[in-house]
């Protein structure tokens, strides 16, 4: 079960940050080109060569947020 827990973790861990890029991008608007540049610059031509924190951090000016995940979800704190 170990297994099964740790891709259900994984899973939610990497929905969280798309779930904050995604609304990032649409606040920026979604076919904004400047946006689109900056998600290349920061997230995507880095790739593996820092930690996902940091390449979010770069992108959003601040640390990954939870809002997005839990609104996703239909909830809200």
């Amino acid at each position: 079960m170990v297994g099964a827990d740790s891709r259900l973790y994984a899973y939610l861990w990497s929905k969280m940050y798309s779930q904050d890029i995604f609304q990032y991008l649409k606040t920026k608007g979604l076919t904004n080109l400047e946006a689109a540049k900056a998600l290349r610059r920061w997230i995507f031509e880095p790739r593996g060569t820092y930690e996902p924190d940091v390449l979010v951090r770069n992108l959003l000016g601040r640390p990954v947020s939870l809002d997005p995940l839990l609104t996703s979800f239909g909830l809200s704190h």
